[in-house]
């Protein structure tokens, strides 16, 4: 599987992506915040992440709206990581899943599959009567 090949046109490969960096995401607070007992800066809850999972399925389904509101959300999500949390060993994870997932949604892939399609303008050819 050639990675620049997904990275530009494929659209469902990169929304499966996103879906499994939620999961990981989720997983990776849910057990080490725990055992650690940090709190997440996200305030990443199962809700938030059922959240995201429908806004990636509408993006399948070509919502350019619900695009632009988990673009949105997922750019306020890492500035609030950013710059209200330590680099710690906990958050760095945390960090690197922001990322991914903004990558994920600005790939050309996911950008041009929410795109709207370029519709002709009707010929104004002149009537036969």
């Amino acid at each position: 599987m050639d990675v620049r090949r997904v990275w530009r046109s494929s659209p469902g490969w990169m929304l499966a992506g996103y879906s499994l960096v939620l999961l990981l995401l989720l997983v990776y607070i849910r057990i080490l915040g725990v055992v650690l007992g940090a709190d997440s800066p996200l305030g990443a809850e199962p809700v938030a992440m059922l959240i995201s999972a429908g806004l990636a399925l509408l993006v399948w389904r070509r919502s350019r709206r619900a695009w632009r509101v988990l673009v949105a959300l997922t750019v306020w999500m890492s500035f609030g990581l950013l710059f209200h949390s330590d680099l710690t060993t906990y958050n760095f994870p945390l960090f690197l899943a922001c990322g991914a997932h903004v990558a994920i949604l600005l790939s050309p892939a996911v950008r041009t599959h929410v795109a709207r399609p370029v519709v002709p303008a009707p010929s104004r050819a002149p009537d036969g009567g």
